[in-house]
């Protein structure tokens, strides 16, 4: 029971008396000389419907002058009603007992009232006193009995949190002493919270705040961290958040935990200058971090004065020096974008130590995709890197020191193996149609996917526990769309090349008309073949040929933004593929045309006179009838008769690009083939919520599960992850605590759900934000 409900019946219990020898009282007068009891008034009238308040003529607050209270107990008053079955209760703020008996030194105003005390009762202690706030909370005899100290700051702090006192249960201060700290945490459930809000936004909290939990919170803070928030102010608060000493450092973790929900408190922190202590812990301090970042800047801007060895080598040594700072807060907030890029400036640096190379065109594949291809995607990482235009320009250099020259020497390497044996083709570059007979199969086309983004895309896949093999082609030259697209198709048969052909597109067998993606689908649709829409899934027991993911398109259009795009692109891929999947396909074979260079600094010129050109793109051209060039030549797919001139390395015909591809290089040439079924059923998982507990908003939940990789989540709606209520947090040794940053979502209806490491729901259980 909450104690207004006891307190209620606590004055409704003065009016009892015995029928058979006494009269019923005209009313209950409740006398408050210090007016202790005042602000709980408005909610103790929502209980109490017969109370009538001396004050201000208000009557539908029930409250008024001493003629006006007569007049209503009389019921005499059209306005105002009592109830029939309880005795009219009449507060007398700053009246005593003493004040009406002293009827010849009554105060005028309250005369009426006088002669009450003869027809009514007192709501009084045993001893006749008027009942004070601690009087009712400590004595047993009519209050209820509870252990509570008698200092001035627990007395200030019961006058304080009254309205609060009274909405709790009485358990809550039950079987212990209570204190003001007891009282105080009546007002602020959360100190830790509290104090985070306070530093977010000082002087709109002190405003939002009424003064009785202010005060409550500048008590706590004052007893629980030993800081004088009117003394030392916001300011001084930073200071020991930085620090993270102590009691403060139960804080800092807070805010580590949830410092979205604080955005301008990181603008304090970075007031506070960083201790110059040899032994400090620095990583408090946003400032230092700033420090530190524009150190690492300035040191990549050096590198353009360095040989590739001496590049790689001053890399280790700022990862040595910098990369713990990944670890501190200021990384997850994006404040430390080079210290993030560095990590994979580092694994370019160890990728590229060696330049990639082999004997023939099948050693120098097998060696890019034992692990070389990481050095691409390292850095596509380094690229994707969030930060000022200062931050992306001293990447670019990073990458210009030892990124482009293994890109060169490769590319230059790939191209001397092809000048002396040939463009080997040991995997086909053309896929036979006969290869996509298999039914119930669609043929996915993915323009531009290079290896390193198919592995990427691997990897997402294999984490929805699909069945994912990954294969490779060489690619039909020049690595343009027009040309290599039409020879993955299941069409190949009805396409050919003319010397006469334009732009290094072919051409129909039948006639000598240009192929078109028109003609695609009508040559599929010949063959029985499905052409499907973005929004289409076909009929799954045939065969079908879809498109998405244009990266080069993207790569054309925005250079090296492509980077920060690629992710996005990937995703909507991996969620075609299970879609499709879902839709009853058994098999999805991932296609591309070509791959592409991405160079930062932009692909160097390389000379080729307009004049020996029928066609000239960036890194190929199609020659003029014999004509004659020293760049290397090799025949079109379509027609071996066709010469066609190649950049040299990673240069380009045309200047001013960043993102190419039509030529000679492993990175173009080499590409990927994913075929993707159905995974088998996951094997169940045993877990189950052995424990729920709410304290405040923070849920402890105790878990049995031989599971390590489960995590756990609160969400609005089980099965979606969208409707999630707090972040992903891992069950490390069958525990783990959720925290509800909105203190307005108290109360609402909540499921807590286990997920698996392949993001399924285990399990899950309802339960109502910070308890029943």
């Amino acid at each position: 029971m909450n104690i207004i409900d006891q307190l209620t019946a606590s004055v409704r219990e003065a009016a009892e008396y015995n029928q058979n020898t006494q009269a019923a009282p005209a009313a209950i007068l409740w006398a408050d000389k210090e007016k202790q009891w005042e602000k709980a008034i408005p909610a103790i009238r929502q209980r109490m419907p017969e109370l009538l308040v001396l004050g201000d003529y208000s009557p539908e607050h029930k409250t008024g002058p001493a003629i006006w209270i007569k007049c209503a107990i009389a019921g005499t008053l059209a306005d105002t009603e009592l109830p029939a079955d309880n005795v009219p209760v009449i507060y007398l703020p700053g009246v005593s007992r003493l004040d009406l008996r002293a009827i010849e030194s009554c105060p005028e105003y309250l005369q009426p009232l006088a002669e009450l005390q003869y027809r009514g009762v007192f709501w009084s202690q045993l001893n006749g006193k008027d009942w004070t706030i601690y009087a009712w909370l400590k004595t047993s005899n009519g209050g209820l009995g509870l252990d509570i100290a008698k200092d001035a700051h627990t007395l200030a702090a019961l006058q304080r949190a009254l309205p609060h006192i009274l909405n709790a249960d009485q358990q809550v201060l039950e079987n212990k002493r209570v204190e003001a700290t007891d009282v105080n945490q009546l007002l602020t459930i959360d100190a830790v919270k509290d104090l985070l809000v306070w530093m977010n936004d000082p002087e709109g909290t002190r405003k939002c705040w009424d003064d009785a939990r202010w005060h409550a919170f500048e008590e706590l803070i004052e007893k629980d961290y030993g800081f004088d928030i009117a003394k030392e102010g916001e300011l001084g608060a930073a200071e020991k958040l930085t620090e993270k000493s102590g009691c403060w450092v139960k804080a800092w973790h807070r805010f580590e935990e949830s410092w979205q929900h604080y955005p301008t408190l990181v603008e304090l922190l970075e007031k506070v200058p960083p201790r110059s202590d040899m032994f400090a812990d620095l990583s408090g301090y946003p400032s230092y971090n700033q420090e530190q970042e524009q150190d690492l800047r300035n040191s990549l801007i050096k590198l353009e004065t360095l040989s590739p060895k001496e590049a790689r080598a001053e890399i280790h040594r700022l990862e040595a020096k910098h990369g713990i700072r990944r670890s501190w807060l200021w990384s997850a907030m994006n404040k430390a974008p080079l210290a993030n890029a560095l990590k994979h400036l580092t694994v370019l640096a160890e990728k590229t130590t060696r330049q990639l190379g082999g004997m023939d065109l099948e050693t120098m594949a097998a060696a890019y995709k034992t692990g070389a291809w990481q050095a691409d995607q390292a850095a596509m990482s380094a690229l994707a890197t969030k930060g000022s235009a200062n931050d992306n320009d001293a990447i670019v250099i990073s990458l210009k020191a030892i990124y482009t020259p293994w890109l060169s020497d490769s590319a230059e390497h790939f191209q001397q193996l092809v000048s002396q044996k040939g463009y080997e083709q040991t995997k086909g570059v053309t896929v036979l149609s006969g290869d996509y007979q298999m039914g119930s199969e669609c043929i996915f086309f993915v323009d531009g996917l290079r290896y390193d983004a198919a592995k990427q895309l691997e990897g997402a896949l294999l984490r929805r526990a699909l069945n994912v093999k990954l294969d490779t082609r060489w690619t039909a030259l020049p690595t343009v769309t027009s040309t290599a697209k039409a020879s993955v198709t299941p069409v190949t048969e009805a396409i050919t090349g003319r010397t006469t052909d334009k732009d290094f597109v072919p051409s129909l067998v039948e006639k000598n008309t240009p192929w078109s993606q028109h003609y695609l689908k009508k040559s599929l649709a010949e063959k029985g073949w499905q052409f499907l829409s973005p929004n289409e899934t076909g009929n799954s027991k045939g065969l079908a040929w879809l498109e998405t993911g244009d990266l080069d398109h993207y790569g054309h259009e925005h250079g090296l933004k492509l980077a920060r795009s690629l992710n996005q692109i990937l995703e909507e891929v991996e969620e075609r593929v299970i879609e499709l999947l879902s839709a009853g396909w058994q098999k999805i074979r991932i296609v591309t045309d070509h791959g592409w260079l991405l160079v930062p600094g932009g692909l160097p010129k390389a000379s080729l006179p307009k004049y020996l050109t029928e066609t000239r793109w960036g890194r190929c051209a199609l020659l003029k009838e014999n004509v004659s060039t020293d760049e290397l030549t090799v025949g079109w797919h379509w027609n071996s008769s066709v010469s066609i001139a190649m950049a040299p390395g990673i240069t380009s015909f045309i200047g001013g690009k960043v993102y190419d591809h039509g030529g000679l290089s492993l990175q173009e040439c080499l590409t990927p083939i994913l075929s993707v079924t159905p995974g088998q059923q996951l094997a169940s998982v045993s877990a189950s919520i052995s424990s729920l507990k709410w304290i405040g908003l923070r849920c402890k939940i105790d878990i049995q599960t031989e599971d390590t990789n489960l995590q756990a989540q609160l969400r609005r709606n089980a099965a979606l992850a969208d409707s999630a209520i707090t972040d992903l947090k891992p069950v490390k040794n069958g525990k783990v605590t959720l925290f509800v940053e909105d203190e307005d979502l108290e109360g609402e209806a909540a499921v807590l759900v286990l997920i698996n490491a392949q993001g399924n729901l285990i399990t899950k259980k309802p339960t109502f934000i910070g308890g029943e």
